[in-house]
């Protein structure tokens, strides 16, 4: 009678635990490789000596100028395939 009544209270317990459920989380993925970041360019104002005249140092910057532009349109087109948002530019 008494193993009966361990039966019974074990069959009764078992009733009371939950089945497994799943939960979704969202896990969070790079959208890009390390390897498909652009380099950041070696800038022209970079490589000038510390004597360069005043000349050399406003073509650089200017050449620089437009180093970056290139640059940035590079980091924009990454940002904009990650973010799926079409390009308005």
């Amino acid at each position: 009678m008494r193993i009966l009544g361990v039966v019974l209270a074990m069959g009764l317990a078992g009733c009371g635990t939950r089945l497994p459920q799943r939960v979704e989380m969202p896990v969070p993925v790079p959208c890009i490789r390390s390897d498909q970041v652009p380099q950041r360019p070696v800038l022209a104002t970079d490589t000038l000596k510390p004597d360069a005249s005043v000349y050399d140092k406003a073509r650089a910057a200017l050449a620089e100028r437009q180093q970056l532009r290139g640059y940035v349109a590079e980091l924009e087109a990454v940002i904009m395939g990650c973010s799926g948002v079409p390009n308005t530019f």
